[in-house]
Protein backbone atom coordinates (compact mmCIF):
# COMPACT_ATOMS: atom_id res chain seq x y z
CA UNK A 1 0.00 0.00 0.00
CA UNK A 2 2.82 2.54 0.80
CA UNK A 3 4.58 1.90 -2.16
CA UNK A 4 1.54 2.37 -4.41
CA UNK A 5 0.56 5.35 -2.64
CA UNK A 6 -2.60 4.28 -1.07
CA UNK A 7 -0.74 5.01 2.73
CA UNK A 8 2.15 7.31 3.82
CA UNK A 9 1.96 6.65 7.66
CA UNK A 10 2.54 9.06 9.82
CA UNK A 11 4.81 12.12 10.64
CA UNK A 12 7.44 10.17 12.20
CA UNK A 13 7.50 8.04 9.71
CA UNK A 14 5.67 4.97 11.53
CA UNK A 15 2.59 3.15 10.57
CA UNK A 16 0.38 2.30 13.45
CA UNK A 17 -1.87 -0.68 11.80
CA UNK A 18 -3.39 -1.34 15.23
CA UNK A 19 -4.95 2.13 15.69
CA UNK A 20 -7.88 2.69 14.38
CA UNK A 21 -8.47 4.86 11.32
CA UNK A 22 -9.96 8.38 11.37
CA UNK A 23 -12.80 9.08 8.30
CA UNK A 24 -10.40 11.74 7.20
CA UNK A 25 -7.29 9.22 7.02
CA UNK A 26 -9.95 6.65 5.58
CA UNK A 27 -10.73 9.05 2.47
CA UNK A 28 -7.12 9.48 1.90
CA UNK A 29 -6.94 5.98 1.62
CA UNK A 30 -9.60 5.20 -0.61
CA UNK A 31 -9.16 8.19 -2.61
CA UNK A 32 -5.20 7.05 -3.14
CA UNK A 33 -6.80 3.38 -3.89
CA UNK A 34 -9.14 4.77 -6.61
CA UNK A 35 -6.75 6.44 -8.46
CA UNK A 36 -4.59 3.05 -8.72
CA UNK A 37 -7.74 1.54 -9.53
CA UNK A 38 -8.15 4.34 -12.66
CA UNK A 39 -11.13 6.29 -11.21
CA UNK A 40 -12.47 9.49 -11.58
CA UNK A 41 -11.28 11.16 -7.80
CA UNK A 42 -11.55 15.28 -9.40
CA UNK A 43 -15.16 15.32 -7.84
CA UNK A 44 -15.45 17.84 -4.97
CA UNK A 45 -18.36 18.28 -2.27
CA UNK A 46 -18.65 22.03 -0.80
CA UNK A 47 -18.57 20.69 3.06
CA UNK A 48 -19.21 24.46 4.41
CA UNK A 49 -22.61 23.36 5.44
CA UNK A 50 -20.91 20.77 7.92
CA UNK A 51 -20.08 22.95 11.36
CA UNK A 52 -16.36 21.30 11.90
CA UNK A 53 -15.34 21.45 8.45
CA UNK A 54 -12.90 23.66 9.72
CA UNK A 55 -11.00 20.15 11.44
CA UNK A 56 -10.27 18.35 8.19
CA UNK A 57 -7.28 18.27 7.69
CA UNK A 58 -5.47 19.97 5.45
CA UNK A 59 -3.86 16.55 3.88
CA UNK A 60 -7.28 14.93 3.72
CA UNK A 61 -9.28 18.02 2.31
CA UNK A 62 -9.59 17.23 -1.32
CA UNK A 63 -10.04 13.27 -0.48
CA UNK A 64 -12.80 14.05 2.05
CA UNK A 65 -13.92 16.45 -0.70
CA UNK A 66 -14.32 13.66 -3.03
CA UNK A 67 -15.62 10.98 -0.92
CA UNK A 68 -18.07 13.27 -0.15
CA UNK A 69 -18.86 13.93 -3.40
CA UNK A 70 -18.43 10.41 -4.34
CA UNK A 71 -21.11 9.84 -1.40
CA UNK A 72 -19.00 7.42 0.73
CA UNK A 73 -17.94 9.47 3.43
CA UNK A 74 -21.33 11.71 4.86
CA UNK A 75 -21.90 13.21 7.69
CA UNK A 76 -22.67 11.57 10.85
CA UNK A 77 -25.89 14.44 10.96
CA UNK A 78 -26.66 17.30 8.41
CA UNK A 79 -24.14 19.57 10.24
CA UNK A 80 -21.65 16.92 11.64
CA UNK A 81 -18.93 15.23 9.26
CA UNK A 82 -17.06 14.57 12.32
CA UNK A 83 -13.35 13.56 10.19
CA UNK A 84 -10.95 13.28 13.19
CA UNK A 85 -13.19 10.32 14.24
CA UNK A 86 -12.66 6.52 14.65
CA UNK A 87 -14.30 4.62 11.69
CA UNK A 88 -16.58 2.57 12.82
CA UNK A 89 -16.69 -1.13 11.27
CA UNK A 90 -20.21 -0.37 10.46
CA UNK A 91 -19.30 2.99 8.51
CA UNK A 92 -16.15 1.20 6.86
CA UNK A 93 -18.68 -1.36 5.69
CA UNK A 94 -21.19 0.91 4.34
CA UNK A 95 -18.08 2.71 2.92
CA UNK A 96 -16.80 -0.24 1.42
CA UNK A 97 -20.27 -1.99 -0.19
CA UNK A 98 -20.97 1.66 -1.63
CA UNK A 99 -17.48 2.26 -3.35
CA UNK A 100 -17.20 -1.58 -4.66
CA UNK A 101 -20.77 -0.69 -5.93
CA UNK A 102 -20.08 2.07 -8.48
Amino acid sequence: AAANGIVSGFGDGTFRPNAPATRAQAAVMLCGYAKLAGRDTTQRADLSAYADAAEIPSWALAEMQWANAAQLIRGRSDTILAPNAGTTRAEMAKILSTFIGK
